[in-house]
């Protein structure tokens, strides 16, 4: 490869590694919208974009930018003119269930629960516990003053109150999940693998100079030994 061709690939897969490192975080505050504040989400995607401010104002304007962003991965990926086509396809491919997967969340936390179904099963269970010391009170009626009665109901209203706070909150999964953190493995993974790409090409390009290196000794030596045949040569003939 010449370096021009070297640069053009080095820059194609740049801008791969950038729109695969976007698309997790604009995800994440596709679906932590609430939780998500937008200066702290536009002075991310500042940092993660500045060598591409246009490709990052059309991200940031886009009614869906995780759908952007899928758009924007198929047409880097149509620049890696290094790669084949069957290469091109199989990416384009795993791209579309990147899409599919996304659209799945986006189903999961539009899908609404009904705010009545929340608030009638809260108030069952609170007149069900404040009548569960009556049940309780001729079963446990041996211990003095009725203690057991009122120690089981307090632990069991704990543990019936514990399960109702754990479905309020997974009714939006995605509050609830480290998606930071799986934004930043993906990040911290892109940048790592371009690391590895730029140490390639920096030995690649030592190799080839060593190599031409050795071309050039070589044919200084071979050079030199035919002047020196050719002196020899005048020499016998003198």
């Amino acid at each position: 490869l010449t370096n021009q061709q070297q640069q053009d690939r080095y820059k194609s897969t740049q801008m791969l590694s950038v729109f695969i490192s976007a698309f997790p975080r604009l995800l994440r505050k596709h679906l932590q919208q609430k939780f998500d504040p937008d200066s702290q989400f536009e002075s991310d995607m500042m940092c993660l974009m500045k060598d591409y401010p246009k490709q990052c104002e059309s991200l940031l304007k886009a009614r869906n930018p995780p759908f952007r962003a899928t758009y924007d991965l198929q047409k880097a990926v149509s620049r890696l003119r290094h790669l084949d086509e069957s290469t091109k396809v199989s990416l384009s491919e795993k791209i579309d269930k990147l899409s599919a997967s996304s659209a799945e969340c986006e189903s999961i936390y539009t899908t609404p629960v009904p705010r009545p179904y929340t608030r009638h099963t809260t108030r069952f269970l609170t007149i069900y516990l404040l009548l569960l010391p009556l049940a309780l009170y001729d079963t446990l009626g041996c211990n003095w003053n009725h203690l057991g009665a009122v120690f089981a109901s307090a632990l069991i209203s704990f543990l019936f109150f514990g399960v109702e706070e754990i479905a309020v909150f997974l009714e939006e999964p995605f509050t609830i999940m480290p998606l930071d953190k799986f934004t930043d493995d993906v990040r911290l993974s892109v940048e790592e693998a371009m690391e590895w790409m730029e140490e390639d090409e920096f030995l690649q390009s030592e190799y080839e100079i060593e190599k031409n290196d050795e071309k050039v000794t070589s044919l200084n030596v071979f050079s030199f030994s035919s002047q020196n045949s050719d002196v020899n040569i005048t020499e016998k003939r003198e």
